[in-house]
């Protein structure tokens, strides 16, 4: 996954340049569906049995996106960004996601 996103990365730096060309909300949105989209498919099957190192993969894998977005230099740490941007970091956006789809599931046969 990380390979993956790391082209997809390079893809979209490529055509539109450093700050991808486009105003930050627009950034932001890119971000949230399309990178965002890429790495919490499927979230609800392996959310829960994330290790704190698969969390510090995530957070690697987010940190890219998160500089573009902002503009901010690459020593700026991920919780910064995560905080400046109000961008829940992936482990506990993979969690939130598995929990939106069990209690769907769940309201889905109880009725």
């Amino acid at each position: 996954m990380k390979t993956k996103l790391t082209h997809l990365h390079q893809k979209i730096t490529r055509i539109a340049g450093r700050n991808w060309g486009l105003n930050k909300d627009l950034r932001r949105r890119l971000y949230e569906t399309v990178a965002q989209g890429i790495i919490l498919h499927g979230a609800a099957s392996w959310a829960y049995s994330l290790s704190a190192r698969q969390s510090r993969l995530l957070n690697s894998m987010q940190i890219r996106f998160l500089l573009n977005v902002t503009g901010a230099y690459s020593t700026t740490p991920t919780p910064a960004l995560q905080a400046i941007e109000g961008i829940i970091p992936l482990h506990m956006k993979a969690k939130q996601e598995a929990t939106y789809v069990r209690t769907a599931r769940l309201r889905k046969t109880s009725n």
